[in-house]
């Protein structure tokens, strides 16, 4: 057994509970976000965190102070700065949505009329590099961070006008980070906070089955056998039981709750706590004196998940009404209630259909029970059906299954539900993109294949030696790229903005002028669409939903990313997003034999340098070496070393997904044209990169590109 040497910790934990309109009030984001910091600051070998709390609690009499992006930057780099850390832990509870894939935001106190007040959530995890997170510990190879978000990641029109705020400005050599993700729920999906009961407060289902986690409180969690510290709380039994319960909770509200978690932090320092093997906690009971709820309280929530439990253990049609369920109630707490003094077996979030356990939870022996138990039962009316026993959250947006409005109140989880009719016109504008992309194709000759196409008649702008590369066509116009200048996109007129059409190998770029901003990807020889780039995918179903999913797509789709380039760029943002470094460095290394994009090269280079050569702009970056893999769960492909490379040519000048353009922004360590990184800062909200005219201009000054009108069909 290796010696134990403690690592240096520190949590963040920010949680929103008040919002401008529109988003709604979640008051049992600071319920949960006190638990989980009562937990971080108890002592102990394994834990003892240097906590900061971000809230908008009211304190003092006081109304709470707003959560802002300038907040989060002041309060997060004094702690940075003033710390030497080797894992830290950031919790958020509050509103959440998502616009792409890989692009996902946390909504702070004012998100509601300014777009610019988020948390972009890929940006932030990427300016933590900069703090030097781990860099002196001489227990660990690379430093820790683990993100904890009870948030919702649904998608809604919302999420294309906000402008992705990385918080965190300290420039620097970024150092590689593993990281542990625990998430509320899927992509494309709604996590749940429980309403308050008389007696308890409104809480965070995904927080309150984590935060009985690290108590100590669920022996699945721990591991006693085999890890080097044991008996500890792994991350791994972590993100298991997470899979498991959080479904089973939300089920027994009649909600339907799945998160995603991914565990990647590896032995030895993969604990969330160390153990005292002769005082393990019983499930339930806290961790502090102060903590403990009163019984009354305790009942109050008990009961709460018993009228669950007993709904769902019957068939519909012999579901108890009031009285009787009243009644069953009253015999089961009573019979707990009977069990040895101090040590209350009252029955928790368990389906009686599967089981008749009871859980312990410890309270002191003069506790009254029998009176606890009139409290609750003279005060509580358990509802008849379980529709109305439904406990769904704002959390983030959260949704209430069969909303009911009363006048002059508005029902918040309808803002962000897609409308039938809007995935219905989605659909059939992919329909009309097939019409036009099969129109623009030589099938005798698919080397002739435009890179570009567009069904409107707006200005363009093209690189200034290849205005001749465009031409008509029965809908619109079409941009062939010769070879020479392959690689360099167009921006087309749309709406209010230009938009960013992408040159990719072997791909076929459509814009529909009914759907500013959005650029739809088929890849060639390909019948399905690649609506990454468009904000159609909020109503299309999401090829990836799990962070775990992130190296499936990496590990799978990979196969085909050379001719399929843009699954080899989303999987680059999605290993990013899991802490998957090496396999970015890995993918980027196989693309350079067959044409590197642009956002690969950004997120792997070690170096990148814009030259102009001959009139025309090229980009050229280094590529790391990355060593092989022992992890016998992922392909062969997906563990084998590479060789650093130098000088390799990039295909494009600029990122094609917007997340890039905050990349480049950010990163110093690449040779990035100041224009570049102004424009980043102005991208206007799309589901693609969208710039204003200044910017447009601006760009195209610099690069040589001249703006036209197009041929006419």
């Amino acid at each position: 057994m290796p010696d134990f040497k403690p690592i240096r910790k520190a949590m963040v934990v920010i949680a929103v509970s008040n919002y401008d309109p529109p988003y709604e009030a979640l008051p049992g984001t600071l319920t949960s976000a006190r638990r989980i910091a009562a937990w971080a600051r108890t002592p102990g070998d394994g834990r003892n965190y240097k906590v900061l709390e971000i809230t908008d609690a009211p304190a003092g009499g006081k109304p709470g102070i707003p959560v802002t992006v300038e907040r989060l930057r002041k309060e997060i780099t004094d702690l940075l700065d003033a710390a030497i850390i080797d894992r830290l832990v950031v919790y958020f509870a509050g509103h959440g949505v998502v616009r792409s894939t890989a692009e996902e935001f946390w909504l702070l106190t004012h998100a509601g009329r300014d777009s610019g007040e988020c948390v972009g959530v890929m940006q932030f995890m990427e300016g933590l590099r900069n703090y030097g997170i781990g860099a002196s510990s001489h227990e660990l190879k690379k430093g820790q961070l683990a993100i904890i978000a009870d948030a919702c990641r649904n998608v809604h029109q919302d999420g294309l006008g906000f402008v992705a705020n990385g918080v965190m400005t300290k420039k620097g050599k970024a150092v590689g980070l593993q990281t542990d993700l625990f998430r509320a729920t899927t992509l494309g999906a709604y996590a749940y906070q429980v309403k308050a009961v008389e007696g308890a407060e409104p809480y965070c289902l995904f927080s309150s089955v984590l935060c009985d986690a690290l108590e100590g409180k669920v022996p699945a969690v721990i591991d006693s056998e085999y890890h080097p510290f044991k008996p500890v709380i792994s991350n791994d039994k972590l993100a298991d039981y997470l899979d498991l319960e959080v479904p089973r909770r939300a089920a027994e509200l009649n909600e339907t709750m799945e998160p995603d978690n991914q565990a990647s932090i590896r032995l030895d320092h993969n604990y969330y706590d160390i153990l005292n093997p002769i005082a393990a906690i019983p499930i339930g009971q806290k961790t502090h004196a102060d903590q403990i709820t009163p019984p009354a309280a305790k009942v109050a929530e008990m009961v709460q998940g018993l009228v669950a439990s007993l709904q769902l253990s019957v068939e519909p049609f012999s579901r108890p009404d009031n009285a009787t369920l009243k009644k069953m109630l009253e015999r089961i707490l009573r019979k707990a209630a009977a069990t040895l003094p101090g040590e209350i077996d009252l029955p928790g979030y368990v389906s009686m259909r599967d089981t008749d356990e009871f859980r312990p939870f410890p309270f002191p022996d003069d506790s009254d029970w029998e009176a606890a138990i009139d409290q609750v039962l003279q005060t509580f009316s358990p509802p008849s059906s379980g529709s109305e026993q439904q406990h769904p959250s704002e959390i983030d947006g959260s949704k209430a299954l069969k909303p009911k409005p009363s006048a002059g109140a508005r029902v918040v989880r309808m803002q962000f539900e897609p409308e039938p009719e809007a995935a219905a016109g989605f659909q059939q504008s992919l329909k009309r993109a097939n019409l036009l992309a099969d129109s623009s194709t030589d099938m005798q000759k698919p080397f002739r294949t435009r890179h570009v196409f567009f069904d409107g008649d707006g200005p363009i702008a093209v690189p200034k030696v290849r205005v001749g590369s465009l031409s008509s066509t029965r809908f619109g116009w079409g941009y062939l790229a010769p070879w020479a200048a392959r690689d360099l996109p167009v921006f087309v007129h749309q709406g209010q903005g230009w938009t960013l059409a992408p040159s990719l190998q072997r791909t076929t770029s459509v814009l529909l002028e009914e759907l500013p901003g959005d650029v739809m990807l088929r890849p060639r020889g390909y019948r399905d669409w690649d609506v990454s780039l468009s904000s159609g995918a909020q109503m299309y179903p999401w090829s990836v939903s799990r962070v775990s999913d992130a190296r499936k797509l990496g590990d799978e789709a990979r196969l085909l990313k050379e001719r399929r380039p843009n699954d080899g760029i989303r999987a680059g943002y999605l290993y990013r997003f899991g802490g998957d470094d090496d396999n970015i460095v890995r993918t980027a290394n196989y693309m350079a034999g067959y044409g590197l994009p642009f956002d690969l090269a950004a997120l792997a280079a070690t170096s990148m340098t814009w030259l102009q050569r001959k009139g025309r702009w090229q980009v050229i970056a280094d590529l790391p070496a990355v060593e092989d893999d022992d992890d016998k769960s992922r392909p062969l492909y997906a563990r084998k070393a590479f060789a650093a490379r130098k000088s390799v040519p990039v295909w494009g000048l600029f990122p094609i997904h917007r997340q890039g353009w905050q990349l480049l922004a950010d990163a110093d360590h690449l040779d990035v044209p100041q224009v570049l990184r102004d424009v980043a800062s102005e991208l206007v909200g799309a589901a693609a990169v969208v710039l204003r005219q200044a910017e447009l201009e601006r760009l195209a000054d610099h690069f040589g590109y001249v703006i036209v009108e197009p041929p006419k069909p």
